[in-house]
């Protein structure tokens, strides 16, 4: 059965017991968001014209198809519980 736990920042997030894996990450979701899309995202590249793709993987493959698109790829820090996500960057 599937249980809405409770994260520190109030977001929730799922549990299957079954298979011991949250949906979202234990720190909160909220916050998460936050450092991935807007800190490393929006906030990053809003006074430039670029294209932008940011993600939590942190794939090898992933990175050298996007240098590969004319992207340059930058890996910062991850949220709280994941070490690493991928911010690319091609300026328009």
């Amino acid at each position: 059965m599937i249980k809405i736990t409770p994260t520190p920042d109030g977001s929730n997030t799922l549990y299957v017991p079954s298979t011991d894996e949250h949906y979202h990450c234990t720190n909160g979701a909220i916050q998460e968001s936050r450092h991935v899309f807007f800190e490393n995202g929006y906030r990053q590249c809003s006074s430039n014209p670029v294209r932008i793709f940011i993600t939590y993987s942190a794939r090898g493959q992933l990175k050298r198809d996007l240098a590969k698109l004319g992207f340059e790829v930058f890996h910062p820090d991850g949220p709280p519980g994941t070490r690493q996500i991928t911010r690319a960057v091609k300026m328009i």
